[in-house]
């Protein structure tokens, strides 16, 4: 017979069912194949924010990396992305971003405003007088590389295992961000918009073609203002918002 109460006894050994998608079908639940991912999650975390407290973190977790562990392509792309990011490499840091696999590139996309503006600082003292537009969009990652293909693989380790099914929580796995490298015509144009909130000089060489002017732009460059801060950090404690869940 039943249980009391008339309910049906449930199977031994058995929990909670897990979560179901929209379609009826399970939700994956993450398992030891999903560590290097995670890991390498980790790893890009702690290296975005390695100037803001995360640098001694980053170092433990380097040094306790398992041979199997780095061997992974997710944790390989995630090193080299590391690497590229202390080295200050941002043509290489806009390649790998363009093959980070699973959700890696919404880490790897905060740390892509700082590394753009010390390349173009860099870039205004060492090309004298100026450097092409379309070499300085294709450079800062804004204009998309033939060596960047299309999505997560190759290079540097930068492609994970082929994902049958979504991560935990997540729709897709493919995550496109607001610095997606584009073609030369949208990309160009957005690297000149960009140039311009910098304070960057730029002019039109005799061809007709677009040139960041190095000798003007030098100590006019200014790094952008984030139009999205606010003065203590978090755009979800904006006092406008406070004030109007309290209705004031």
């Amino acid at each position: 017979g039943g249980g009391r109460g008339g309910g049906a006894a449930r199977p031994k050994g058995t929990g909670a069912a897990a979560p179901a998608r929209a379609d009826g079908t399970a939700t994956p639940i993450p398992t030891p194949a999903h560590r290097p991912e995670f890991l390498a999650y980790r790893i890009l975390y702690q290296a975005v924010h390695a100037r803001h407290g995360e640098g001694l973190a980053l170092l433990r977790t380097l040094g306790t990396l398992r041979p199997e562990d780095a061997a992974a392509p997710a944790v390989r792309h995630a090193l080299a992305a590391r690497a590229a990011l202390a080295a200050g490499d941002a043509p290489r840091f806009a390649a790998l971003r363009a093959r980070a696999p699973g959700l890696g590139a919404a880490l790897m996309d905060l740390a892509v405003p700082g590394l753009r503006y010390d390349a173009l600082c860099a870039a205004c003292k060492a090309f004298k007088p100026g450097v092409a537009g379309r070499d300085l969009a294709r450079m800062l990652g804004f204009v998309r590389r033939p060596e960047m293909g299309e999505g997560a693989g190759g290079e540097g380790g930068g492609g994970a295992e082929p994902q049958s099914d979504p991560l935990p929580g997540c729709s897709a796995a493919r995550y496109v961000g607001e610095h997606e490298a584009q073609d030369e015509e949208r990309g160009l144009a957005s690297c000149l918009a960009w140039l311009e909130e910098c304070g960057a000089v730029t002019g039109v060489d005799v061809e007709g073609a677009v040139f960041l002017d190095c000798k003007a732009s030098s100590g006019r460059l200014a790094r952008p203002a984030d139009k999205e801060a606010v003065a203590h950090g978090d755009a979800n404690l904006d006092i406008g918002d406070f004030m109007k869940g309290m209705g004031m």
